[in-house]
C-alpha cells in the first residue's frame, strides 16, 4: 500500500471489485426469479429472508433495496387498508 501510494481501503476495494459485481449479476437474476414468482409483492424483507432461507445467501437489505431500484422492480401493495387510514 505504502509503494503504490495508496490507502487499505482503496486498495481492497479494487482487490474484491470483480467479486462484488459477479456476485451481484447472481442476486440480479435471484431477485428477479423471487420477484416474478412472487407476483411483484415480495419486498426487500421477503426476498432477504426467502435468499437466507432457500439459497443461503446472506445479503443486508440495503444491498437488495439497491438492486431491486436499479433493476426497476416496484412492490405491488396487497390491498390490505393502511392502519393509519383516518
Amino acid at each position: 500500500c505504502s509503494r503504490a501510494k495508496v490507502s487499505k481501503s482503496g486498495y481492497y476495494r479494487w482487490k474484491y471489485e470483480g467479486y462484488l459485481e459477479k456476485d451481484d449479476k447472481l442476486l440480479e437474476d435471484l431477485i428477479t426469479i423471487i420477484h416474478d414468482q412472487k407476483k411483484g409483492k415480495a419486498g426487500i424483507r421477503t426476498i432477504k429472508m426467502i435468499l437466507e432461507r432457500d439459497f443461503e445467501l446472506f445479503v443486508n437489505l440495503k444491498r437488495v433495496y439497491r438492486i431491486k431500484k436499479k433493476l426497476g422492480l416496484i412492490t405491488q401493495e396487497d390491498g390490505r387498508t393502511s392502519t393509519n387510514a383516518l
